[in-house]
């Protein structure tokens, strides 16, 4: 576990190809994005995950999303993190998803944003997902 949290926060650096080439084209696009490793563990959080949630990166990195301030959930109202998470499932198969969820923003209204999971790789093996959100108006 050691060695792939060493290579995700490798890859996060602003130097590194993945941070140039998966990164900064999200961040241009006005969208937020945030990386975790593969027990959810939030590893970055960008800034506009920080403007469209009202959380800052202290408040989220390190946690693991089961434990995070946000509750994700369905429109049906079911909470995402303990059943059915699209970033497991995309861990579980590599399988980009694409949901229309809600969060608990800082403020505790409820929010509803387009959220997309991505595989992050070493090699073949996956070692992390980065979702990118956006909200819904």
């Amino acid at each position: 576990m050691e060695n792939i949290n060493n290579i995700l926060y490798q890859m996060i650096q602003e130097n590194n190809s993945f941070y140039k080439n998966v990164i900064t084209p999200i961040i241009d696009d006005n969208k937020a994005l945030y990386i975790v490793d593969n027990n959810r563990k939030k590893i970055y959080w960008s800034t506009k995950c920080e403007e469209i949630t009202g959380y800052s990166k202290e408040e989220i990195v390190n946690k693991r999303c089961y434990d995070s301030l946000l509750s994700h959930k369905t429109l049906d109202d079911e909470p995402l993190c303990n059943s059915f998470c699209p970033l497991i499932s995309t861990m579980y198969d590599s399988k980009v998803r694409h949901h229309i969820v809600t969060f608990l923003h800082k403020n505790k209204k409820r929010y509803k944003i387009d959220v997309t999971t991505y595989p992050i790789y070493d090699g073949n093996v996956i070692i992390g997902c980065y979702e990118v959100f956006y909200l819904i108006d």
